[in-house]
């Protein structure tokens, strides 16, 4: 067996697995609201009605208990709604049907997707192991990449010498805001031929006055034309970031507009969930290069790569980022962000720049050949050993659920998660949430619900079940008081009569609203019953500067500024002077009043997105008020739990345990939020959300995107 393009072959493979429900398929709002009391119970009832009415940025990961007890319910609704006769889903349904609870189900106002967490490839023949296989790509991808989806740990590399990545490529960073960018970029290659790769079929919305989206259902005879054609004419390719080859005279020109990303549900909750930063890197930058290689593919290429989009030319830009792209390409980089200097103090013009690389003029050749060694080249950190460790060891876990070995998953499973959380707790938390699958499938339900709950204490957006004093859940060793379980016991003795009627107090205020004033002081009550040291800085009672409410942890020198943005209207923004503005200045708030704490940046409110001409701060993230909800909730728990054990003076080890088992300790009460990077949500305008869900929700049907 022979794999061509490799580096994208396993997203090939995935979508086989993987069953989509568009949002105009009859079943997707009887299979969505299956799970409406699990979300109303945890404060996600709004958000889940936003992916029924169609909100594409709407995205909800079923837990697996859920997924468990629905699994014959989707099946009915599945089956009684045609999906076995399609020809767009009755491939994935024989792959799923019966291995619906062991699949991932993700909710979101495009579609529903059903699908393998790990591809089952010990079920394809091809993949047996007396079988020889050949696995050619350009881009090679990392060792835990090529187990993902090869299920192979080794392989013999041959990698030719020479230099055929040596293209003689030319970056253009396109000046002003967004929409300045794209009308420079379509001024200044008007005459001229180009492809377009944009990450979605909605982000192609600039364009469609300038070029022709690829429509897949014509296939390579589109490609073939256009490859042949001498006219100035555009081609629109929409997340097609393999598989278009348009090299040399074919196309010399390519817009790369804002950052390639995954068009899958299960690729965004991957990268927007998972928040391993080096992980995320590695997969954009294989977007990146695989955009690149639409034009460039070999050493005697050369042409231009204009670069649209803030998002991209601020990652682009990111030294961090560069680490994980070839030295040759980060040195191109480098001389396309000296070049924009130069334009911008009028030395030269666009127009200059790309007619040399295109005509190869000798000063363009000078100017690149004296140039393009002298910058530097910065080194990714190699994958570390246990990461690809980790990837193999979860195919064999995955396989032995698949195959409905549960015994022996929940064992591969629980130690799984045990040699991940010393390296990073985001995939321990994600390998115990399966744990607790397995050990539920035992009817070990005890052991299934405690972790369960240490999944959810990392990763909230995993799920908790309902806990209740009497499931047995708290460890049976008595751990020693912290400072949060301390001051938490000295408020409980204070104000034992009250706190059950302030925590409602607390629940009715602490919402989506005009009246801010009400949800930020019902915010600082919440950090002082938490324990923590909470203030309102930003009141008539505290410095009239800084954000609306700090939670600190002064034993760790940490904290967290919290922005109460909770008066936004459905379909606003966040805009760059009332609100990611505001935080430049709170950084400098704190920087000047605790200079000697780090602190967390979040605004609370709705998801909602970014203003483009913002330039927020790169950890500032933001939570929907739901999640402070759901912590309210929990902290009734905590003190109800100490009212059972009769406030002794144990109080404090009582709260200790139970800030534990409840996920409330200091710093994963906030870490374990869900919660979503500014930058992310830099993308499009909101008033064009509803018409995106539908445009999205046939992407494949229109265009044939691919899942990349």
């Amino acid at each position: 067996m022979v794999f061509d393009d490799a580096h994208v072959a396993g997203n090939s493979i995935r979508e086989q697995f993987t069953l989509r429900i568009p949002q105009t398929h009859p079943a997707f709002p009887s299979i969505a609201k299956l799970f409406s009391s699990y979300f109303n119970r945890i404060g996600l009832g709004q958000r889940l009605a936003e992916i029924l009415d169609g909100n594409w940025r709407a995205l909800l990961f079923v837990p697996l208990f859920e997924t468990w007890s629905a699994a014959s319910q989707i099946a009915f609704i599945l089956r009684n709604s045609g999906v076995t006769e399609s020809d767009n889903t009755k491939y994935a349904w024989e792959y799923v049907k019966d291995h619906i609870d062991r699949c991932v189900i993700l909710l979101s106002g495009s579609s529903i997707e059903i699908t393998p967490p790990v591809l089952p490839l010990h079920r394809l023949p091809y993949f047996a192991k007396d079988v020889r296989r050949i696995y050619l790509t350009a881009t090679l991808p990392s060792p835990a990449e090529f187990i993902r989806a090869f299920g192979v740990s080794s392989a013999r590399r041959i990698q030719p010498g020479g230099k055929a990545g040596d293209a003689q490529r030319q970056f253009l960073f396109m000046p002003g805001d967004d929409a300045a960018q794209r009308n420079e970029a379509k001024n200044l290659v008007a005459a001229k031929k180009a492809a377009i790769i944009t990450p979605s079929l909605l982000a192609t919305e600039p364009w469609k006055d300038f070029g022709k989206v690829f429509n897949s259902d014509v296939g390579h005879t589109e490609i073939e034309r256009f490859s042949q054609s001498t006219t100035a004419e555009k081609l629109i390719l929409v997340a097609r970031y393999d598989g278009v080859d348009l090299p040399g005279e074919a196309c010399r020109i390519l817009i790369l507009d804002r950052v390639p990303t995954g068009t899958s549900l299960f690729d965004r909750f991957i990268d927007e969930s998972l928040s391993i930063e080096s992980l995320r890197r590695m997969r954009t930058a294989t977007r990146v290069l695989q955009s690149i290689g639409r034009i460039f593919r070999s050493n005697t290429d050369h042409g231009a790569v204009l670069v649209c989009g803030s998002d991209l030319q601020q990652w682009l830009r990111d030294p961090r980022n560069q680490a994980y792209l070839p030295p040759l390409i980060q040195r191109q980089i480098q001389l396309g962000i000296e070049l924009r200097h130069h334009v911008d103090d009028s030395h030269v013009t666009f127009q200059v720049l790309l007619d040399g690389v295109l005509t190869g003029s000798k000063e363009w050749d000078r100017i690149y050949d004296d140039s393009i060694g002298a910058f530097d080249v910065t080194t990714a950190p190699t994958p570390p050993i246990w990461l690809a460790e980790i990837t193999l060891r979860e195919e064999v876990a995955y396989r032995k659920l698949w195959d409905g070995d549960y015994a022996g998953a929940a064992l591969a499973y629980g130690e799984l998660a045990d040699f991940a959380m010393p390296h990073e707790e985001r995939l321990s938390a994600w390998f115990r949430h399966w744990h607790a699958r397995c050990l539920e499938r035992q009817n070990e339900t005890l052991a299934a619900v405690r972790a369960y709950n240490e999944s959810a204490n990392i990763r909230s957006e995993l799920g908790r079940p309902k806990i209740a004093a009497a499931t047995g859940i708290t460890s049976t060793s008595a751990p020693t008081p912290g400072p949060q379980a301390s001051r938490i016991a000295g408020l409980f003795e204070k104000r034992r009569s009250k706190i059950h009627k302030q925590l409602k107090s607390i629940e009715e205020r602490l919402v989506n609203g005009p009246n801010t004033k009400l949800a930020e002081a019902a915010m600082q009550e919440l950090g002082d019953l938490l324990g923590l040291v909470s203030t309102r800085p930003d009141s008539a009672g505290g410095d009239r500067t800084g954000p609306d409410v700090l939670w600190r942890y002064p034993e760790a020198s940490e904290g967290v500024a919290l922005e109460l943005k909770t008066d936004k209207k459905a379909r606003a923004k966040y805009t760059k002077k009332e609100d990611i503005g505001q935080f430049h200045d709170h950084v400098n708030y704190l920087r000047k009043n605790h200079p000697n704490e780090e602190f967390r940046l979040r605004i609370v409110g709705p998801r909602l997105a970014v203003a483009e001409e913002c330039n927020p701060p790169v950890e500032l993230r933001i939570s929907e008020v739901a999640q402070f909800q759901q912590l309210a909730v929990r902290l009734g728990s905590l003190y109800e739990f100490l009212i059972a054990a009769g406030g002794t003076e144990q109080s404090a080890v009582t709260a200790e345990r139970w800030l534990e088992q409840l996920g409330l300790q200091w710093p994963r009460v906030i870490d374990a939020l869900e919660a979503e990077l500014a930058t992310d949500l830099q993308s499009l305008p909101p008033d064009k959300e509803k018409r995106a869900s539908m445009q999205d929700a046939n992407v494949r049907e229109v265009v044939g995107g691919r899942g990349f």
